[in-house]
């Protein structure tokens, strides 16, 4: 479920806001820069992510050079450590101040 969702997401910025053509998503092999995609995109990309799960993803560079399957299996792998605990969940998430429980951030 976790990957259906994100993949119909990342799907959605890179066609809508990216203007990545729909046939090129098929290739999930695809690099990022391949598909157009600069660091700066890969950002803007990663904002939207974060926004629906509520959280914050550490170290958005690493996503650059990674293939379109790579981003998403990355992502899901983050995202359902974050949903399911154990010690290890916040490799390379950092908590909103919200989670943390800071007032006023």
């Amino acid at each position: 479920m976790v990957q259906e969702d994100l993949d119909a997401l990342i799907d959605k910025y890179l066609v809508e806001i990216a203007g990545v053509s729909k046939d090129k998503l098929f290739d999930r092999a695809l690099r990022m820069s391949e598909l157009g995609i600069d660091s700066l995109g890969v950002v803007e990309m990663l904002f939207e992510i974060e926004d629906r799960y509520g959280f914050h993803i550490d170290d958005a560079m690493k996503y650059k050079d990674m293939t379109l399957g790579e981003v998403v299996a990355d992502l899901v792998r983050l995202i359902e450590q974050r949903n399911h605990g154990g010690e290890d969940r916040r490799e390379g998430v950092v908590e909103s101040s919200e989670e943390r429980g800071v007032a006023g951030a």
